[in-house]
């Protein structure tokens, strides 16, 4: 029995270590103000811990710039699966620390 726990264990961490890794490099949304792509990497997937999420979907805030375009940001609303089943960009936003 130990064997088979330690094994599914095994099964799960690599399935999870897989995911992440997908995750990294699927293409997420693209801006409609810059049409900048953004992928997992951009939204710092690794650090995003699905356990401490209340509900679905998880509104995530991008923000973001160019050389033509000026610092706006983009929300996201992402599912359980990381795919964004809607989005928004403010107008006007003001960053204070």
């Amino acid at each position: 029995m130990k064997f088979l726990i330690i094994l599914k264990n095994l099964n799960y961490s690599l399935i999870m270590s897989n995911s992440r890794t997908f995750l990294m490099k699927k293409l997420i949304a693209i801006c409609p103000v810059c049409k900048k792509q953004i992928y997992g990497r951009d939204i710092d997937i690794n650090h995003i811990d699905t356990k401490k999420i209340r509900s679905w979907p998880l509104r995530y805030v991008h923000c973001h710039s160019d050389d033509n375009t000026p610092l706006h940001a983009l929300t996201m609303y992402i599912d359980a699966n990381f795919s964004v089943r809607g989005r928004e960009v403010s107008d006007f936003i003001k960053i204070q620390k």
